[in-house]
């Protein structure tokens, strides 16, 4: 009969380490899950960020490229008012030369913002990726732990 008791007493002690080492996994797999949504809140704080400075320095440099080609003018017109025809003329095609000229280097200006747009993106959807795979082996390990 004791040994009945003994085999029994041995077989709680065991199953009570297996729901010790389940309830350990179980806090690790909860830490685990924490950190995910931490790393993810981190990189929407991060990206939402990015875009905001990425706003302010396009809206800076454009007030100063406006503050720039308004500073011009009025030199121009200061030194236009001893001018003849001809030269005024001159002075025209040549400031519509300046301002294609700033219109091409804006428009390259913005397709490397679109490029950087992009590898922000990019690197966006790296993170989501990254984000899925964790998701997904936690899940996994969470279903091996339960089995």
């Amino acid at each position: 009969m004791n040994f009945v008791y003994l085999i029994m007493y041995h077989f709680l002690i065991q199953s009570c380490l297996s729901c010790q080492t389940m309830a350990g996994e179980r806090l690790e797999l909860e830490k685990l899950k924490k950190e995910a949504a931490e790393k993810e809140e981190e990189i929407k704080r991060k990206n939402e960020e990015v875009m905001n400075l990425t706003t302010k320095v396009a809206i800076l440099e454009t007030e100063l490229s406006a503050a720039k080609e308004e500073r011009d003018n009025l030199k121009e017109s200061v030194n236009l008012d001893g001018m003849g025809k001809d030269e005024i003329v001159k002075r025209a095609w040549e400031l519509r030369d300046q301002a294609v000229a700033r219109k091409n280097t804006v428009e390259i200006e913005l397709a490397k913002t679109r490029i950087e747009c992009m590898h922000v993106n990019s690197q966006l959807m790296e993170a989501i990726q990254q984000k899925i795979t964790l998701s997904e082996q936690i899940d996994q390990w969470q279903v091996s732990i339960t089995y």
